[in-house]
């Protein structure tokens, strides 16, 4: 059988109670290019869009040791507290405040909760020994069709555990 979404967390995505291991999948397809090519085993990168999001938080925090670094675009970490991985991991999270399925301010997807895009970058920066509150970066005019800058970035660097 063919799957169409990532089971990533019990918020987002598994509507047919599948059984599937994507975490396994993802793992041995990591192994796999590191046994066919030479890359650098300190730069392996994940970026997911909304249930991709959610698997990228997810393989974070059950891999540190092979993930360095997730950007998630409108996906959220897990609902569930879970103790730190055993190594940091770099977090970007780009989220929409307008995003009405996986809401900026957390919420429920189609009977499961999910922490907002703040709640989620919180969670990591605790994981990475972060200081709680994120530095205000400013804001960038990414969309010239909207008037002003409509992007806050905000940093999470202080006191963060090496490689975090």
């Amino acid at each position: 059988a063919e799957n169409h979404f990532w089971n990533a967390s019990s918020a987002c995505c598994n509507f047919f109670d599948s059984d599937v291991n994507d975490v396994a999948y993802l793992a041995g397809l990591i192994d796999a290019v590191k046994d066919a090519y030479t890359i650098d085993e300190k730069r392996v990168y994940l970026i997911g869009h909304s249930n991709g999001g959610f698997m990228s938080y997810r393989m974070a925090h059950e891999h540190s040791g092979t993930i360095a670094a997730i950007a998630s675009l409108a996906g959220a970490d897990q609902t569930q507290p879970r103790p730190a991985p055993p190594n940091p991991v770099h977090v970007l999270q780009i989220h929409g405040t307008a995003d009405t399925a996986i809401t900026y301010e957390g919420g429920e997807f189609r009977g499961g909760g999910h922490p907002g895009a703040k709640e989620s970058v919180g969670n990591w920066s605790a994981h990475n020994g972060c200081a709680a509150t994120g530095l205000d970066a400013g804001t960038v005019d990414l969309d010239g069709g909207l008037e002003g800058a409509e992007t806050d970035i905000t940093r999470y660097t202080s006191g963060c555990n090496n490689g975090g």
